[in-house]
């Protein structure tokens, strides 16, 4: 029989960069899929205090609304935050450089993932008012975060470089951008290759200096506060609902506006 020995050379630097450019890309997006669990957590329990009328009960005993989801947004921030330092602690351990490679990709990393968790959890608190069931609330917060996070990034990246789908792309992305695991997920990969081009051409590597991750810094706050701010008005939608009923009494003849019909309209509203 005939023994083959196969010592293969080594790698050069510029062919190890490129292995680890395309192993970046994987980890930045496999990383989308764990993250997508952790604002799915935030909705169970406010589905199951809406069910059960505890919600209720603190807003009839004179608890203010704005308390009340104040109150859960910072216990969520408070646990996201907590999140954040296990998933850099992991990335530290791991000694990832595309993450943790300097002080400044560690400190991007560890700002862009604090915020996604900021942004991300009224966001839950939007879609949660779509489910009746608190397990079913956390399964459909959580496709819906899949599928604003990794498959919208995944799409994109791969849409924009063929030529068919490029002009469709360049139309979707700002869609795309009006979902937080969409801009994180951008962003982290824009750090990890960034730095690898970086490391293979022999420059220097600003992690705030990208524009996908100036972006994501700037567009997650605005996204926390707009989510947010939708979170607090569907609880004060009822002062709609009575401009409504104001507008329509004026417009059907003021005070001979029907019992029957203030009735109609009412449960229309309220249907609505």
């Amino acid at each position: 029989y005939y023994r083959v020995h196969n010592h293969p050379l080594p790698l050069t630097a510029a062919q190890s960069a490129q292995v680890q450019v395309v192993l970046a890309f994987l980890a930045g997006i496999f990383v989308l899929i764990p993250l997508s669990y952790a604002p799915a957590a935030v909705a169970p329990l406010i589905v199951k205090e809406r069910n059960s009328k505890a919600k209720h009960l603190q807003l009839v005993s004179g608890t203010n609304p704005v308390v009340y989801w104040l109150a859960h947004y910072l216990w969520d921030a408070g646990m996201s935050s907590l999140v954040s330092l296990g998933v850099m602690a992991v990335f530290g351990l791991y000694g990832e450089p595309g993450f943790v490679g300097s002080a400044a990709q560690a400190g991007a990393t560890a700002l862009v993932l604090w915020l996604y968790g900021l942004a991300a959890i009224p966001l839950a608190y939007c879609y949660s008012h779509l489910f009746l069931s608190h397990s079913t609330a956390q399964i459909g917060v959580l496709v819906f975060n899949l599928t604003t996070g990794f498959v919208m990034v995944l799409a994109h990246q791969i849409m924009q470089v063929l030529p068919n789908t490029v002009d469709a792309d360049r139309a979707l992305v700002h869609f795309y951008r009006l979902f937080p695991p969409f801009n994180f997920g951008q962003a982290l990969l824009a750090l990890t290759q960034e730095w690898y081009f970086a490391e293979l051409g022999g420059q220097p590597h600003d992690p705030f200096g990208s524009e996908e991750v100036s972006r994501a810094l700037y567009l997650l706050p605005l996204e926390a506060l707009l989510f947010f701010s939708l979170v607090i008005g569907a609880e004060y939608s009822y002062l709609f609902r009575s401009a409504l009923l104001a507008a329509a009494a004026a417009l059907l003849g003021g005070e001979t506006l029907s019992c029957s019909l203030r009735s109609r309209i009412g449960c229309g509203l309220a249907s609505a």
